[in-house]
C-alpha cells in the first residue's frame, strides 16, 4: 500500500527509488489538489524537474493521475533495477560551475572512469553521477580540482546518467501506452525546454 509506505515506512523502504518515486509523485499531486481551486485560471504554465515533470503533466490535465502513477511506478522499478545492477551514486559539487563540472567529469572519463554531469541545481552547485570508484576518486581529488566541496547524496544510484540506460526499455514501453492530451495550461519539458505537445 502506497499510503502505508508513506505514513509508516520503514524509512529504508521509502527511500528505495521504486517506492520513493510513486510516493513523491502522489504527495506532490496531493499538494497540487490542495491549491488547484485557489489557482484556477491563474496558472499560465508548469514545469517539473525529472519526476516532477509527471506531476506537472498530471496537474495540467495532460495525463490522468492513475495513468501517471502507473508510469511513475514502472519508472521507479526500472531505475531501481538499473541501480541495483552496479554500485553507483551521486555527489553535489559545491562551488563548481557547469563548465568546471564538465571538465572534471571529462577528465575522469579520459582516465577510464564513468563520471558524468547529472543535474545543474543552482549557481555554484552541480550534481555528478558515477560508479563507486568515481565517487571515491572525487572525494579525494575535489579540492585539487577547484571544487570547494563534494557532498555524496543519499540516493540509490547514479540517476540522470548512463548508469540508467538499462531502464529505458521498460520506461519506453510504459510511456508508449500513455495518452497525452491538451491540458488546462502548458507544461515545459525539462529535456527540450519546449512545450509538451499532445
Amino acid at each position: 500500500s502506497l499510503r502505508e509506505v508513506c505514513l509508516d515506512g520503514p524509512l529504508w523502504r521509502l527511500t528505495r527509488t521504486e517506492y520513493a518515486q510513486p510516493a513523491l509523485f502522489a504527495l506532490a499531486y496531493a499538494q497540487w489538489l490542495e491549491v488547484a481551486d485557489l489557482l484556477s485560471g491563474r496558472v499560465g504554465a508548469a514545469a517539473g524537474h525529472s519526476l516532477g515533470e509527471y506531476t506537472a503533466l498530471a496537474a495540467a490535465g495532460m495525463i490522468g493521475y492513475e495513468d501517471a502513477l502507473a508510469v511513475v511506478a514502472e519508472r521507479g522499478a526500472a531505475m531501481a533495477e538499473a541501480a541495483d545492477a552496479e554500485p553507483s551514486g551521486m555527489a553535489a559539487l559545491i562551488g563548481a560551475t557547469p563548465e568546471a563540472a564538465e571538465q572534471i567529469t571529462a577528465q575522469r572519463r579520459a582516465d577510464g572512469g564513468r563520471l558524468s554531469v547529472a543535474n545543474i541545481n543552482a549557481p555554484g552547485q552541480v550534481v555528478v553521477a558515477g560508479g563507486d570508484a568515481d565517487l571515491q576518486w572525487l572525494d579525494t581529488t575535489a579540492r585539487d580540482l577547484g571544487v570547494r566541496r563534494a557532498i555524496r547524496l543519499n540516493v540509490a544510484g547514479a540517476f540522470h546518467s548512463p548508469f540508467m540506460e538499462p531502464a529505458t526499455e521498460r520506461l519506453t514501453a510504459a510511456l508508449s501506452g500513455l495518452d497525452v492530451i491538451d491540458g488546462d495550461f502548458g507544461v515545459w519539458s525539462n529535456v527540450t525546454a519546449a512545450p509538451v505537445a499532445s
